[in-house]
C-alpha cells in the first residue's frame, strides 16, 4: 500500500493536528495494528460493565477505546498471562509461556530460536514490522552496557522505539531506545509511541504490522497534564488523589492519544484490522469491583481473573472511519454485524494465528494459537475454543507454578510451592469466593476433565530457569 497524504498545518501544539491521506480502499491483504495497554483489566474497562457490574460513569473516560468496540467486536471471555512479559511472548509465537521459557516477567528472555510472529511475516510475506514502546522480551533489559542481544530487532522487527525493559523510571524523563541506541527522552511517552508509530507507517509503501506497546497505565503512577502531554510536578497534585483516579487519567491520556493516531491515520486506517489489549490484569491497589471484593489474590500477577481477565477488542478501520453502514470489500480482517460482544473462549495468545491469516500466510500456525477470523465473519461463528489456559512459574511470588483452565462453565486453578493445591469454581463466580466441592458428583467430573486437559499441556512442558515440571 503506498501512502499519499497532504499536509495542512503540521503543527505539534500540544496536540497532532490530522493528516488527510490521499489514498482509497485497497482490496486484498490488510494491515494490522496491535493496541496494548499495560497493567489493564476489564474492571477498569466501560466496555465490560455487564460483566464487572462496576458504573460507567465511575471509569476512565475512553470515547476512542469505545469507537474501537462500536466498529468491531468485544470478547467479553478473554484470557491473557498474569504478568507482561509471558503475554508478550505468547502473542509473537502462538505458544504458551510453559513452551516459550518466558513463564515470568522476572525471567523475560525470549529464546532466539523462536520463531516469531515478525520473523514470519518478514520472511514469507512483504508485510513489514514495527514495535513502538515496550519490549520486556530481552536480556539486556535498560543497559547498554553489556549491548541487549535479544532487542525487537534480533526477533525480526525492522524498527524499534521506545524501552526495553518493564517500564520507564519516570513518565516525565526516560531512557528511550532507537533500534538497539539510548538516549534521554522527556516527551511524555504516551504521546511519544503514537508519534513514532505513525512517523513510521507513514513512510511505508506495502503493507505493515505496527505494535504501539503504551508503558500506561503501568507504575510509576503520576497525573498527566490536560493536554496529555506531560507529568504534573508531585508538588502540585492534589494529597488527597487516590493511585486509582491516576490510573483513571493515565488511561484517558492513552486513549486521547490512540484517537489521535487513528485520526492520523486516515485513508490507510480503512484497509487496517486493529486490535486491543490489556496485557494482563489490573494491580493490586487500583484495582476495582468484583476483583477487589474478592477474598483471592485477584489481580496482577495471579491466575484469579482479575490477574488474567483483559480487555480484548478487534475493530475493522473501515468502520471506525467512515461508520457501520459503510460498505465492506472483500478480505481477511474485514467485520460483519460490528458494535457486538462475543462470549466465545479466546487468549491473547490468538493474535498470532490472526494476523498470519490476515497477512495471506497459510503454511505457519501457532502451536497454541487459534484464528479470530471466524469470529469477524460470522456473527454466529460459536466458540472456536473448548479451553483456554494460563500459567505463571516464579520463585520470587513465593508460589513456584501457578496455572487456570476453563471451559464455557468451569474454571480450574491449580497452584503448587510447597504443596498443591487445586479450587474448581463456576465460570461466572468472578470473585471466585465459592470454590465447589470436587470429591463426588459431577464437581468431580467437570475436576478431572480439566487437570486431563492441565496434563496433557503439560506432557510437553518446558520450564523457564529456576522451575520446575508440575507434579500432578
Amino acid at each position: 500500500m503506498k501512502i499519499k497524504h497532504l499536509l495542512l498545518n503540521l503543527l505539534f501544539i500540544g496536540v497532532f493536528c490530522p493528516l488527510l491521506f490521499a489514498q482509497g480502499p485497497t482490496a486484498g491483504k490488510r494491515n494490522v495494528l496491535l493496541l496494548i495497554a499495560d497493567d489493564m483489566g476489564i474492571d477498569l474497562s466501560r466496555q465490560y460493565t455487564s460483566i464487572t457490574g462496576n458504573a460507567f460513569e465511575n471509569l476512565p473516560a475512553t470515547t476512542n477505546i469505545r469507537k474501537l468496540a462500536d466498529s468491531g467486536i468485544t470478547f467479553t471471555n478473554a484470557w491473557s498471562n498474569p504478568v507482561c512479559s509471558p503475554t508478550r511472548a505468547g502473542f509473537l509465537t502462538g505458544q504458551h509461556s510453559f513452551r516459550t521459557g518466558v513463564t515470568d516477567a522476572a525471567d523475560p528472555d525470549l529464546p532466539l530460536a523462536q520463531d516469531t510472529l515478525p520473523e514470519l511475516l518478514n520472511s514469507t510475506t512483504t508485510y513489514k514490522s514495527g514495535l513502538f514502546g515496550k519490549w520486556h522480551l530481552g536480556d539486556g533489559e535498560e543497559t547498554t552496557s553489556p549491548p541487549n542481544t535479544n532487542g525487537p530487532q534480533n526477533q525480526g522487527f525492522d524498527i524499534h522505539q521506545g524501552i526495553l525493559g518493564g517500564g520507564v523510571t519516570s513518565y516525565a524523563s526516560w531512557t528511550k531506545f532507537e533500534n538497539g541506541s539510548a538516549a534521554t527522552a522527556t516527551e511524555y511517552p504516551t504521546r511519544a509511541n503514537v508519534r513514532d508509530a505513525f512517523n513510521w507507517i507513514d513512510t511505508q509503501t506495502g503493507n505493515w504490522f505496527a505494535i504501539v506497546a503504551f508503558n500506561a497505565p503501568h507504575t510509576p503512577l503520576h497525573l498527566p497534564t490536560v493536554t496529555c502531554d506531560g507529568v504534573v510536578p508531585d508538588a502540585d497534585v492534589d494529597e488527597d488523589m487516590t493511585d486509582t483516579q491516576k490510573v483513571f487519567r493515565m488511561i484517558e491520556c492513552m486513549d486521547r492519544h490512540i484517537g489521535w493516531l487513528l485520526v492520523n491515520l486516515k485513508g490507510v486506517l480503512e484497509d487496517t484490522t486493529v486490535i486491543f489489549i490489556g496485557d494482563n490484569g489490573t494491580e493490586g491497589n487500583t484495582n476495582l469491583s468484583p476483583f477487589a471484593d474478592s477474598l483471592k489474590s485477584s489481580f496482577k500477577g495471579n491466575v484469579y481473573e482479575g490477574g488474567i481477565r483483559v480487555p480484548f477488542i478487534v475493530s475493522d478501520g473501515y468502520h471506525y472511519e467512515h461508520g457501520t453502514e459503510a460498505p465492506l470489500s472483500s478480505g481477511l480482517g474485514r467485520i460483519v454485524s460490528p458494535g457486538r460482544d462475543e462470549a466465545g473462549l479466546v487468549h491473547t495468545v490468538d493474535i498470532f494465528d490472526t494476523v498470519i491469516k490476515i497477512a495471506g500466510e497459510t503454511s505457519a500456525d501457532g502451536l497454541d494459537s487459534v484464528p479470530l477470523i471466524p469470529y469477524l465473519e460470522n456473527a454466529t461463528a460459536g466458540t472456536k475454543r473448548d479451553y483456554v489456559y494460563t500459567d505463571r512459574c516464579s520463585d520470587l511470588t513465593g508460589t513456584q507454578f501457578q496455572a487456570a483452565i476453563r471451559d464455557n462453565d468451569h474454571k480450574l486453578i491449580y497452584i503448587e510451592d510447597s504443596t498443591t493445591t487445586t479450587e474448581l469454581y463456576e465460570t461466572s463466580d468472578l470473585e471466585e469466593a465459592n470454590a465447589l466441592d470436587t470429591s463426588t458428583g459431577d464437581n468431580k467430573t467437570k475436576y478431572d476433565e480439566l487437570l486431563a486437559e492441565l496434563q496433557d499441556l503439560w506432557d510437553t512442558y518446558n520450564p523457564a530457569d529456576g522451575c520446575t515440571a508440575p507434579s500432578y
